[in-house]
């Protein structure tokens, strides 16, 4: 299925490279029809969001959502997200936190931050399609 380049984004952080394509796997059998930007760190995340967080212009269009590994080398799931949670342009961006560890205080860290969800890799791509029907284009079933 080739991504509307029209809609929003769909932002996916994670450092590890098999549970990225997974990741996009997955959303792709969702049936999620928005471009899907990847990114193999935190630090990278942050670069990207920081452009919508100055009065200069940008040709990128914000990210609808942004899934968010919380264990990362360097700035963690956890570093990105305070941040974002902090910038009032981010504001509408949803943010899911991902993580292997399934750690019960991971996920009340994650809620206690800011974070819109917090999911045990990997959702099924029906756990994509209910989360992100609200806010992204799917095929109706």
């Amino acid at each position: 299925m080739k991504a509307d380049t029209l809609l929003p984004p769909v932002m996916i952080v994670d450092d590890n490279e098999d549970d990225l394509t997974l990741l996009v796997r997955h959303l792709k059998a969702a049936g999620v029809k928005n471009p899907l930007l990847q990114f193999r760190n935190g630090g990278d995340a942050f670069m990207f969001l920081k452009q919508f967080c100055t009065d200069e212009p940008t040709n990128a269009q914000l990210p609808v959502v942004m899934f968010l590994d919380i264990n990362m080398h360097g700035l963690s799931g956890f570093d990105v997200l305070v941040w974002a949670r902090k910038q009032a342009s981010l504001d509408r961006m949803k943010i899911y936190m991902l993580s292997g560890a399934n750690e019960v205080w991971d996920a009340q860290i994650a809620a206690k931050l800011g974070a819109d969800e917090f999911l045990e890799k990997f959702p099924e791509p029906a756990t994509f399609r209910d989360l992100l029907s609200p806010v992204c284009a799917l095929p109706t079933h």
